[in-house]
């Protein structure tokens, strides 16, 4: 609950400096100094505050609630995750295609951050596969030492679904015996 009124009287009638106020209240500085600084924009001085009840007071000091202007469309994940399959699309292409039907729709950083949190609450796993050069036997020996620290092969990401545990699994049996 806000404390308005106390903060104005120990300002406005017992003359108590922001530190005072802030450390009786348990409130930091700053909130003492933003809601004197409110009341005085509101034209409000300790007479008025008194006859004020404590809704009509914050109201005078924070102005009525407002509602929200418009709701955003959330992006489709479950879409966007079966199109970042096909090669060349990218997060970015989706968002472009995401703002062409949403003009007012989320900006990149928001989209990307919605995709990954629907990514890792759905419990998928990124593992990043690499395969370097072709494959040597134990005693064949480089015939350049620049080989060792050379890539030669490609990498590929590998995204693996979440496991399903029934009731045949490993854990349900050991948990069983």
């Amino acid at each position: 609950m806000r404390q308005i009124r106390e903060i104005l009287r120990q300002k406005w009638c017992l003359g108590q400096s922001h530190r005072a106020v802030a450390e009786s209240l348990r409130i930091s500085n700053g909130t003492v100094g933003t809601t004197v600084l409110r009341a005085r924009a509101a034209g409000l001085d300790w007479a008025k505050v008194e006859v004020l009840t404590d809704e009509g007071l914050e109201a005078r000091v924070y102005g009525p609630p407002t509602p929200p202007t418009h709701h955003r469309i959330v992006p489709d994940c479950a879409y966007l995750h079966t199109e970042r399959r096909k090669p060349g699309v990218t997060l970015e292409l989706l968002h472009l295609e995401y703002l062409e039907q949403h003009p007012d729709g989320y900006r990149y950083t928001q989209f990307c951050e919605f995709y990954r949190r629907w990514y890792k609450r759905c419990g998928f796993r990124t593992i990043m596969i690499s395969q370097i050069g072709p494959s040597r036997s134990p005693g064949s020996v480089d015939r350049d030492h620049r080989d060792r620290h050379r890539d030669h092969g490609d990498r590929c990401i590998v995204i693996t679904p979440p496991p399903v545990l029934g009731r045949a699994s490993s854990v349900g049996r050991m948990a069983g015996a």
